[in-house]
C-alpha cells in the first residue's frame, strides 16, 4: 500500500543522533533552493518547490505543508506553524501523492499505488556538514487494539 502524503525534512546528523548542544526536532532550511518528489522519473507529483531562504522567499515550501494538510484556503482551519517558525527551525516540505499537479494548486486526482520514489534536492550553497533526510509517510489506514487485546487493521484503498 502506498502512502497518501510524505513529509520531508533535513536534519543535521548531530541533531539526529542526539547532542546536548542541539535540539533534535529542529529542521533547518539547509539552504535548499529547490525540492521535488517524483515516481519512477516519469510521474511528476508536482513541479519543483522553489524557495530562497536568503531572500525570505519560502511561500511555496510553506504552501506545500498547508495544501497537503488541507488547511490552505479553508477559512477557519489553521495549522500551528507560522512563517517565522517555518523559517527558523521548522522547515518541512510535504507532498500529496493523491494529486498529480503541475503547479502550486491543482484539483487533478491521481492515486499513486506503487513505484519508486525519487527525491530531487538542489542547494544554493555547498553542504558543510552531514545532513540526514527525514521522511515521514502518512497512510489512510487504522490500527485498533480491542478490549480483548486483538489487533485489527483497516486499510482504506
Amino acid at each position: 500500500m502506498a502512502p497518501n502524503r510524505i513529509l520531508v525534512a533535513l536534519i543535521d546528523s548531530k541533531r539526529f543522533i542526539g547532542s546536548t548542544e542541539k535540539h533534535s526536532y529542529t529542521y533547518e532550511h539547509n539552504n535548499i533552493r529547490r525540492i521535488k518528489l517524483s515516481i519512477d522519473t516519469q510521474t511528476e507529483l508536482r513541479d519543483y518547490i522553489n524557495v530562497d531562504f536568503s531572500k525570505n522567499d519560502y511561500v511555496e515550501g510553506l504552501l506545500s505543508v498547508l495544501e497537503t494538510q488541507n488547511v490552505y484556503n479553508t477559512g477557519g482551519r489553521t495549522l500551528a506553524l507560522n512563517p517565522q517558525q517555518y523559517m527558523s527551525g521548522k522547515t518541512i516540505f510535504m507532498f500529496d501523492l493523491t494529486k498529480a499537479s503541475s503547479g502550486v494548486v491543482s484539483d487533478t486526482f491521481q492515486s499513486v499505488q506503487h513505484g519508486n520514489l525519487r527525491l530531487h534536492i538542489e542547494f544554493s550553497a555547498a553542504r558543510t556538514n552531514n545532513t540526514i533526510v527525514y521522511f515521514q509517510f502518512f497512510f489512510d489506514s487504522q490500527v485498533e487494539v480491542t478490549a480483548d487485546r486483538q489487533i485489527v487493521y483497516t486499510y482504506n484503498t
